[in-house]
């Protein structure tokens, strides 16, 4: 079911609310399934969007669904393609595009609702970026993965693997009208439609303390089936406490001194506020986490996982930690990291590095990019500060009114909420704010 200019088009949206000149912009966030950085960045994205009152629609592949049940106004199960070069996971990458083109729940999902998206996001999603080219819609790439291939590859980064992450990012990037690479080294991008942004950590992370337990720690954690089991055989002989989450062979460990606990948001956080060195996969969203909160980490990758290879090797670089493969990975080289542990504390370039973080450098796409998303935060920046949240607010509830006939005054509920928002405004902002309000609410509305 392709895209219609009526339905599941920029030029239908326009159409479908041409008789409104401010209402908060209509966004789809598509997260990829694979690990927890796309579903960690992708539940902040959402967060940060709602607070400015855009109506959101994630679409996120079941395998992390749960990491952002509780963000979007509604969420869509859609099945994210393989990632890797093998025979097997290029015909998955088929089957699942061609499933997703013709069930095409992207677009049949705003023809059900009635409305369509100014503007797509996409988070390690390639049909989320063709689905936008396909119907139109403006487009930004978010994520880690589009650095390789948007910015210039340092001189230690290793070239066939580099090479590898650019041509399998680039399809994306290709389509996108503005990226976000999202980065925790100093990398420099090649065209001036990429904006390279350190990571945003959600507010929960950001609220930890750094504790220092009575008995040094070592938090593990591995992505994958099948690894992770030796590697704390080695661990449990060192003297530290282990705790060891991750889906991996090590959830059958019976080691001394081992605790294999489930992948909880909040207990894996909690855990690693008080780790003296992490060991785990070389996730940008796990290296991201243990630099901001300054704990060394060894950074593993298996063999052909060029992605985690290149983040290890960037991890190492940084000054925050030692790489190994999986298959080189020994004795020695854990007890040297662990031995060294107080001289991981980062290189100056990467500790002294200015750039903007990922919420602030994807609104800035955004807004490059969508007409309604410039026009909406125009219309924001002439509110206080305080305001902001509470007039996107009652803005975005009239999204989520049902359809109904031409009114000469909104529902009580929302005037109340918007009552309540405009009150506070300042004298001097007070009459705009309040034909912004008066003119969302005096047309025949759509339902979501």
């Amino acid at each position: 079911m392709l895209g219609t200019p009526s339905t599941c088009s920029a030029a239908g949206a326009d159409r479908l609310l041409s008789a409104t000149a401010r209402r908060p912009p209509i966004a789809e966030y598509y997260v990829h399934g694979r690990g927890r950085g796309h579903a960690s960045r992708g539940k902040t994205m959402v967060q940060a969007l709602e607070q400015y009152g855009y109506h959101v629609c994630v679409f996120v592949d079941p395998d992390v669904a749960a990491m952002v049940q509780s963000v979007g106004s509604e969420r869509v199960a859609v099945t994210s393609m393989p990632v890797g070069a093998s025979l097997p996971s290029v015909w998955r990458s088929f089957t699942t595009l061609l499933s997703r083109f013709f069930m095409d729940a992207d677009c049949s999902i705003c023809q059900r609702r009635e409305y369509s998206p100014d503007v797509i996001v996409t988070d390690g999603d390639f049909p989320g970026a063709w689905r936008a080219v396909r119907a139109d819609i403006p487009a930004v790439a978010v994520g880690h993965g589009y650095v390789f291939s948007s910015t210039n590859r340092p001189a230690f980064a290793s070239k066939e693997p580099w090479r590898a992450q650019r041509r399998l990012n680039k399809r994306t990037t290709d389509l996108a009208d503005c990226t976000v690479g999202v980065s925790y080294y100093p990398l420099s991008p090649t065209n001036n439609h990429t904006i390279i942004a350190k990571p945003r950590l959600r507010d929960q992370f950001l609220r930890l303390e750094r504790r220092v337990p009575a008995r040094p720690r070592i938090v593990t954690y591995f992505r994958d089936e099948g690894v992770g089991a030796e590697v704390l055989d080695v661990l449990a002989a060192t003297g530290y406490e282990i705790l060891a989450f991750g889906t991996g062979s090590a959830v059958t460990t019976t080691r001394s001194g081992v605790r294999v606990l489930p992948f909880d948001e909040t207990l894996f956080l909690n855990s690693l506020a008080e780790a003296s060195a992490v060991v785990g996969t070389s996730g940008d969203n796990l290296i991201a986490e243990s630099m901001t909160l300054g704990i060394p980490m060894l950074g593993l990758y298996r063999a052909g996982d060029d992605e985690q290879q290149l983040n290890a090797e960037m991890l190492e670089h940084a000054g925050f930690g030692l790489k190994s493969s999986f298959e080189d990975l020994n004795a020695s080289l854990i007890q040297h990291f662990l031995d060294n542990l107080d001289l991981f504390t980062g290189s100056a370039p990467t500790t002294n590095w200015q750039a903007p973080d990922a919420v602030a450098a994807t609104f800035e796409c955004i807004k490059k990019v969508s007409h309604r998303a410039r026009e909406w935060h125009r219309h924001l920046d002439g509110l206080d500060e305080d305001m902001v949240g509470p007039v996107a607010e009652a803005r975005r509830r009239l999204l989520l009114e049902p359809p109904r006939a031409v009114t000469a005054s909104p529902p009580p509920v929302v005037a109340d909420a918007a009552a309540a928002a405009l009150q506070a405004v300042s004298n001097q902002q007070a009459e705009r704010a309040a034909d912004a309000a008066e003119a969302d609410v005096s047309f025949e509305f759509f339902g979501v």
